[in-house]
């Protein structure tokens, strides 16, 4: 269903899809890093208390 909204779009929508990609993979890759470094911290805390 998407792709086929997406190809009657044209390449006039194109550069505002290629956008809202662009920032869907940097919230997507925020959002790994603060959890990654969540779980890391508390790993740390974790050896801490031992």
């Amino acid at each position: 269903m998407a792709a086929a909204s997406l190809g009657s779009m044209g390449s006039k929508g194109r550069p505002r899809f290629y956008r809202i990609a662009l920032i869907a993979g940097f919230l997507g890759l925020n959002a790994v890093f603060w959890y990654l470094a969540i779980k890391a911290i508390a790993f740390v805390g974790l050896l801490a208390t031992l």
